[in-house]
């Protein structure tokens, strides 16, 4: 009975030792460059990339954009079959969620046309979620994103050194700070 248990729990951990390593392994492909869509996605065709963008799904598409670059060309995201096994339970819990607007890093890879009717010049084969995060269930074009969707939006593709205030106290803080300095130098 005890040798029946021991073997049972010795499986148990060679297989979460597995599946851990299986994580972890997507965890290290992250030395592919990261880019953004305005960064020129062709020159990475068939090569594996990080991609940080916004990411919107709904019943008829699953796009990434960027209110940075509003010309850059519209991307179709598929997802491979075992993507969910090179990704971390908090992301895929977010994804989980559904219909919405999201800000991720992606890895996978660039392929050509494709998407919901063919209407898309690129596509990305997502082999792994590194980070996502849901700014709402709503899932529109950015110009019909609402107020606080728009906000969480730009926050995320701000640059990650510059730094932002926390809340209101601290916004205006700052801004009272700035106008006192202002009105010194003037006077």
């Amino acid at each position: 009975m005890k040798s029946v248990l021991l073997l049972i729990a010795c499986s148990a951990l060679i297989i979460a030792g597995v599946a851990d390593s299986k994580i972890a392994g997507a965890q290290s492909d992250s030395t592919a460059p990261l880019l953004s869509l305005c960064d020129n996605l062709r020159a990475d065709l068939t090569k594996e990339v990080r991609v940080r963008a916004i990411y919107r799904v709904g019943f008829e598409w699953s796009e990434l954009y960027s209110l940075k670059c509003p010309n850059a060309p519209r991307v179709w995201v598929n997802f491979s079959d075992d993507w969910k096994g090179h990704t971390e339970k908090a992301a895929r819990k977010q994804l989980g969620r559904g219909e919405g607007t999201y800000g991720l890093t992606f890895i996978g890879i660039i392929g050509g046309s494709g998407g919901h009717m063919g209407a898309f010049p690129m596509t990305l084969r997502v082999t792994s979620v590194e980070t996502a995060t849901r700014f709402g269930k709503e899932s529109v074009l950015p110009h019909a994103l609402s107020p606080k969707v728009r906000r969480r939006v730009e926050s995320f593709e701000a640059p990650a050194n510059r730094i932002r205030p926390t809340n209101r106290w601290t916004r205006a803080a700052g801004a009272c700070f700035v106008t006192c300095v202002v009105r010194r130098r003037v006077l």
